[in-house]
This record gives C-alpha cells, sequence and structure tokens, in this order.
C-alpha cells in the first residue's frame, strides 16, 4: 500500500471479483458510485440515504495469472499500460482513476481481480 494514512478516514463498503480475460474488464460501475439501489437490506428502500462514490480502492490480482491495466481510458493491450503479477497490489486515489480502470489478462489465462472500494 504506497500511503496507508491515506485510508484513515475511509470507510469500505464493497469487494468484488473481477474475472480478467482477453477482452476488457472493469469495476462494476453501480460499486463505484455506491448507487446499489437504495435498498440498505434488499427490501427496503431508504429514500433520504446519501451515498457517496467511491474515493479510493484496492486492486489485488489473486491467484497466479498477472493481468495489464491502464487508468486513462485507453485499451490496455501487449504493449499498452502496466502489468500486475500475482499477489500485486494496486492502489487507487480518486472516483475517476477508480471508473477509469481497464484491465485484460497477461497471460494465457485469464485471471482474478479482487477490488475493494473505499468511501469517505
Amino acid at each position: 500500500m504506497a500511503d496507508a494514512s491515506f485510508f484513515v478516514r475511509r470507510k469500505p463498503y464493497a469487494t468484488e471479483l473481477v474475472t480478467v480475460s482477453t477482452s476488457v474488464a472493469v469495476p462494476t460501475s453501480s460499486k463505484v458510485t455506491n448507487s446499489a439501489g437504495g435498498y440498505t437490506d434488499g427490501s427496503t428502500p431508504v429514500r433520504w440515504a446519501v451515498t457517496f462514490p467511491a474515493t479510493a480502492a484496492m486492486v489485488e490480482v489473486i491467484g497466479s495469472n498477472g493481468l495489464i491495466y491502464t487508468l486513462d481510458g485507453s485499451t490496455p493491450t501487449s504493449t499498452n499500460g502496466s502489468r500486475l503479477g500475482s499477489g500485486d497490489v494496486l492502489t487507487l486515489a480518486g472516483t475517476q482513476k477508480i471508473a477509469n480502470l481497464k484491465m485484460v489478462r497477461s497471460g494465457a489465462s485469464d485471471a482474478t481481480a479482487n477490488i475493494t472500494y473505499y468511501k469517505e
């Protein structure tokens, strides 16, 4: 983790596993915007609830296969993007970077990314 103090005021609110294959994989937009439909327990609507988008995220590569990612909105390829290997962690600060994250696998087999989202 780049700077632990950055996460002091932030609370994790969602985690997801994303399978990264040959086509571009992105974070789930409702998790980035923190807008899961306004339900706290899946059945009762909360009209007064205020949602805050993700201000930080941690992406950890699970398993033995790596991935290639971009944060500028371009499509990652073998010649465009940065690489993460097994066990590597990418820390993202800012909603725009999280929303722009695109990933493809770097090897012959699919990779799995565990993304944890944080809010203020």
